[in-house]
C-alpha cells in the first residue's frame, strides 16, 4: 500500500520506513529539507517538499494513499527555554493542523490518519494505571498533546480515520535516550534519578513501529497507548543496565539536582507514569519485547 509519512527522517520515522519497504509497500515522504532527507532514506521513497509550518501540504502527495503516518515534532529533551517550548508546540499543533486542513479537501473514498502523541500526555499521576481512557495531565507537556490530539481529530470525517498513537519512550539502539544512557553507565556513572519510585513506561523500537502498523490496519481503535506491558520504576530501570554492564554505579541524583541542571524538563524524568496497553492487547496485538532485560539485550548486544 501507499503511505504518506511525515517525521519520516526521524527515530520512528526512518525505522517505519524501512519496515514498510520490507514489506512491499510504497512510501512517499512529506518534509522542508528534501536534500537531507534524500541523504537519509532509502532511494526508492517519494518525496514532496512542504514547510508544514506555513502552509498546506501538497495534495498531489496523496493520490492513491491508503494512510498517512504522521510523526513531526520537535525532539522536547533538553532545558525548555521560552523558544524552545515555542518550538515544541508549533512543531506538533500547527503543523498537523495544515495536515488536517490539507486531508479535509481530498477526495479519497477512504484515508486512514495515524498521528503521534505521547506519554506527555497524562501528566505526572503517581501510581495510576493510565489506559487510553485516563484524563490528561494539567502541565506543559500534557497541553502540548491534548491540543497535537486536537488538531489532528480536527480532520476526521465520514472519509478520514483518524488514529491516535501515545508513544512511551522508545528505545533504540541508534537514537533516543538509549545510546545517552549506554555512554554514562558504560563509564559506571549511571545511577537512580530522584527517588527511582517513578513509572517508566518505554516501548522497544519494533513494537513501537509495529503498533503504528496495527493502527494504519485497525483503523477503528481510535486512542492507543504504545508501551510495552512490562513497564518498570526507574530503579528497575536503573538495575537493569546495571546489570548489563556490571558497573558499579553513582549515588542517586537527588531530585532537587535534576530541577537545577534541567529545569521544568526535570518534571518528565521525575513524574510517573503507570501506562498500559490496554487498546493493543485487547485487539489482539503481539509484543515482541515484554521485558525491559529483553529489550536491552537485544539492543545493547548489537
Amino acid at each position: 500500500m501507499r503511505i504518506v509519512v511525515t517525521g519520516a527522517t526521524g527515530l520512528i520515522g526512518s525505522s517505519f520506513v524501512t519496515d514498510a519497504l520490507m514489506r512491499g509497500d510504497e512510501i512517499v515522504s512529506l518534509s522542508r529539507d528534501i536534500a537531507r532527507a534524500r541523504k537519509l532514506l532509502p532511494a526508492c521513497v517519494n518525496h514532496y517538499q512542504w514547510d508544514a509550518l506555513h502552509e498546506l501540504p501538497p495534495l498531489q502527495a496523496f493520490q492513491e494513499a491508503y494512510g498517512v503516518v504522521n510523526l513531526l515534532g520537535e525532539p522536547i529533551s533538553g532545558r525548555w527555554t521560552t523558544a524552545k517550548k515555542k518550538l515544541i508546540y508549533s512543531s506538533r499543533i500547527r503543523a498537523t493542523q495544515n495536515l488536517a486542513q490539507g486531508l479535509a479537501q481530498l477526495k479519497h473514498e477512504s484515508l486512514v490518519l495515524v498521528s503521534a502523541s505521547a506519554l506527555g500526555y497524562y501528566g505526572d499521576r503517581k501510581e495510576d494505571l493510565l489506559d487510553e481512557n485516563a484524563s490528561s495531565g494539567t502541565d506543559f507537556l500534557s497541553k502540548v498533546c491534548v491540543d497535537w490530539e486536537a488538531a489532528a481529530l480536527s480532520g476526521a470525517n465520514e472519509r478520514l480515520d483518524v488514529q491516535i498513537v501515545r508513544f512511551a519512550n522508545v528505545l533504540a539502539e541508534k537514537g533516543g535516550m538509549l545510546p545517552i544512557l549506554r555512554k554514562f553507565y558504560r563509564l559506571g556513572l549511571g545511577s537512580k534519578l530522584g527517588t527511582g519510585n517513578q513509572w517508566v513506561p518505554w516501548i522497544h523500537i519494533n513494537d513501537a513501529v509495529a503498533a503504528l502498523r496495527f493502527a494504519l490496519e485497525h483503523p477503528k481503535l481510535n486512542f492507543l497507548n504504545a508501551v510495552s506491558p512490562g513497564i518498570v520504576r526507574q530503579s528497575q530501570f536503573n538495575s537493569v543496565l546495571r546489570e548489563f554492564y556490571k558497573r558499579q554505579i553513582m549515588p542517586s541524583v537527588p531530585s532537587v539536582a535534576l530541577k537545577v541542571i534541567l529545569g521544568e524538563f526535570s518534571a518528565e524524568i521525575l513524574g510517573s507514569k503507570r501506562m498500559i496497553p490496554q487498546a493493543l492487547q485487547s485487539s489482539g496485538f503481539k509484543f515482541e519485547f515484554n521485558q525491559l532485560s529483553d529489550a536491552m539485550k537485544d539492543l545493547l548486544s548489537a
